[in-house]
């Protein structure tokens, strides 16, 4: 198992310890080009039963995650 794939279980499993580097690695490898987290934009997110669902600022989408790296990716 990667370290992306380890990443990714950490996520859908406990999300409350995950920490935000490891979350913009995680983003990252799943299509986002760059997380920011300024006074005007902050990336929220939460776990929907087996989903990770990320919710962006305005201008982008909400992406949901639904299999582990490695596997074909809906996002």
């Amino acid at each position: 198992m990667t370290k992306r794939e380890k990443l990714f279980l950490k996520a859908q499993w406990h999300p409350e310890n995950i920490s935000f580097q490891e979350l913009e690695v995680l983003l990252q490898h799943h299509g986002f080009r760059r997380v920011k987290t300024n006074s005007g934009s902050h990336l929220k997110w939460r776990q929907l039963e087996k989903d990770i669902v990320y919710m962006a600022p305005r201008r982008n989408p909400m992406k949901s995650i639904k299999e582990p790296p490695g596997n074909i990716v809906s996002l």
